[in-house]
């Protein structure tokens, strides 16, 4: 079971190449995510991890150890903040969200940036801001995005009066500033050369493109908040602390409406998540109730606050300067996935132990333990099933033939479903797929629109040229082929949807060239999927 998510196909299918010298790289993708795309520290890891272990198991590793190590650092931050009671409930929370989110954090590089902002913030409310930059240096090479965060949090709290600043009480202004300016220059001798590589695949691509490219538009590569549409800050927020406590997966309808602002909050509520919104709302009052009780603030609660509202700030800083600073929502889902295991027992473990002042700290436990199982029942953590990959358990001897293959074999096959496992799994180019076919410059984007319309060519030849064409021009040796799409034009993203279906409809009865290759050229077969032989074709 690999519980991974679907952007593994593209962030650890180019480790099987990420020890050879680039040049030698024959892999037009793979090439450009291991220059343009992958943070050194995060290449380097990989590096180390696959001399041993194939890219799937050294993500299923990375996976494992930053999962336990954010229910580990958030329990020690609740702790911090509001002792024993809160890190009981912590613990529930945490992990919760960890074996949800395992698909999420799965070994790509936002994994190693929910663990660098959950180091962060234990590290802010410990008051050891003088790591805190170490750590924003750290995220640089690992996930930018998180490094960018903190370095605008780590710049507010060098400003904070001596009592809030921790360890720095006695630091003076020169050496606060000196700190923060070399952590800055630091991270940015980290990320600089990889914009500077991203420019060898043309200019960046921003919103601005839709114009030109359908690809940038409605029912293009992207929905509408990874593209980097305009926000609306309290939707994303309120979608994020959902997604965040809640079991269910929520589906793109209803996600779809949440960016849009067409979400009634009083009618088009799911069941599923009710049982979130009593949470959230029993959490308010409980804070309420804490602030009239004359609830004071120590350094550690006040720094969180600080630390809460900078991922608001980073978020209003990216949508105004996007696409320079990245997706603005990725600043939400950072900041809020790692405060809720956080805040929202801090807030509980601080009331019970004033409802229970003068107990034990054995009996404390025992309350935040009992009230921490009865919410993970509620919220539906018991019958969590986690995401999986939809179809690799019944293509594994199909991965294993084309692992097989001589070394320069070349793939080509629609870009959908199977296509997005033949590299994670076999170590073998494939032509275009759909998680690895990114828009972000032109000069690729441009180089994917080729390719995608060479393989809609061979869908709908009734000759042998398409097939010689992808055997000259890009080296293909094999086709791998769905049965199914013999019968249909296959589906793709705009433009190729519909430029699939136009091809197809534009060869009325000719017969298809791809039922002559089957029964001559083919080498494999499994169910649907039929893999052939184009080499030499005349």
């Amino acid at each position: 079971m690999y519980c991974l998510n679907g952007d593994a196909y593209q962030h650890i299918a180019p480790m099987w190449f990420s020890r050879q010298p680039i040049e030698a790289v024959n892999d037009y993708t793979m090439r450009y995510y291991l220059t343009a795309i992958f943070p050194p520290f995060f290449k380097w890891t990989y590096s180390a991890l696959t001399i041993w272990a194939t890219p799937a198991l050294a993500a299923k590793l990375v996976t494992v150890t930053l999962s336990l190590a954010f229910i580990g650092l958030s329990t020690a931050s609740a702790f911090q903040l509001s002792g024993t009671a809160a890190a009981c409930f912590s613990f529930f929370l945490a992990t919760a969200g960890v074996v949800k989110n395992m698909f999420f954090m799965g070994g790509i590089q936002r994994g190693f940036g929910f663990f660098l902002t959950s180091l962060a913030l234990y590290l802010v409310i410990q008051g050891r801001l003088a790591a805190l930059a170490v750590v924003a240096v750290l995220a640089a090479g690992f996930y930018p995005a998180a490094a960018i965060f903190l370095l605008l949090t780590l710049g507010v709290l060098y400003l904070l009066p001596q009592g809030l600043r921790g360890e720095l009480h006695s630091w003076g202004l020169k050496a606060r500033l000196a700190t923060l300016v070399s952590a800055g220059i630091l991270a940015s001798v980290v990320v600089i050369p990889l914009m500077l590589h991203g420019r060898e695949y043309g200019e960046r691509l921003s919103l601005e493109a839709q114009s030109e490219f359908a690809e940038w538009g409605v029912g293009g590569r992207y929905n509408q908040g990874d593209r980097g549409v305009p926000a609306n800050l309290a939707r994303k927020s309120f979608f994020t602390l959902i997604a965040s406590l809640s079991a269910h997966r929520l589906d793109r309808s209803f996600t779809r409406e949440i960016d849009t602002g067409s979400l009634d909050l009083a009618r088009d509520i799911p069941p599923a998540i009710q049982p979130v919104l009593v949470l959230i709302l029993t959490a308010l009052l409980a804070g309420f109730t804490l602030v009239r009780s004359r609830w004071k603030l120590s350094p550690a609660t006040a720094r969180c606050s600080i630390f809460t509202l900078m991922v608001f700030v980073s978020f209003f800083l990216a949508k105004a300067l996007f696409p320079i600073l990245y997706i603005p929502s990725r600043y939400l889902a950072l900041g809020i996935v790692c405060l809720v295991p956080v805040v929202f027992p801090a807030i509980w473990g601080t009331a019970i132990n004033k409802l229970t002042r003068g107990s034990s700290v054995t009996t404390r436990s025992l309350i935040a333990a009992v009230f921490g199982s009865i919410v993970f029942t509620y919220l539906g953590w018991t019958s969590l099933q986690v995401k999986r990959f939809s179809s690799v358990a019944g293509h594994r001897a199909l991965f294993s033939f084309i692992k097989s293959l001589p070394d320069n074999t070349v793939i080509a096959s629609w870009p959908r479903s199977v296509a997005n496992n033949i590299t994670l799994f076999s170590g073998k180019p494939v032509l275009v797929f759909e998680e690895g076919h990114q828009i972000f410059h032109r000069d690729f984007l441009e180089e994917m629109r080729r390719r995608t319309r060479a393989i809609i060519a061979a869908y709908s030849a009734t000759d042998a040229g398409p097939f010689i064409e992808l055997n000259r021009k890009y080296n293909v040796s094999h086709f791998l082929l769905q049965r199914t799409y013999l019968r249909e034009a296959p589906d793709y993203f705009a433009p190729f949807g519909e430029e699939s279906k136009a091809a197809r409809q534009a060869l009325g009865d000719r017969p298809l060239f791809l039922s002559e290759l089957i029964e001559k050229r083919a080498v494999f077969r499994a169910g649907d999927q039929v893999l052939l032989d184009i080499r030499d074709l005349e």
